[in-house]
């Protein structure tokens, strides 16, 4: 089973000690397959996806999220 996990501030983000423990843990009990982070800060808004990946119907690598493309991010 597939795990995400987010956060929405402004003018910060969490610290990189945080954000590399919530995806161990994720990774440990959701998704063991891969793990991926998208942060963005735009103005005074920050925004932070985390996403741990099972692999069962496709485990390609192009199947990793967070995925982004010139539209948007998807998790």
């Amino acid at each position: 089973m597939c795990g995400i996990s987010g956060f929405v501030g402004v003018n910060n983000l969490p610290e990189e000690e945080s954000v590399n423990n919530t995806l161990r843990l994720m990774k440990e009990r959701r998704g063991p397959d891969s793990s991926g982070k998208y942060a963005k800060i735009r103005g005074e808004y920050s925004l932070l996806f985390l996403q741990s990946r099972l692999s069962i119907i496709d485990p390609k690598p192009r199947s990793d999220q967070p995925m982004e493309d010139d539209e948007g991010v998807l998790s």
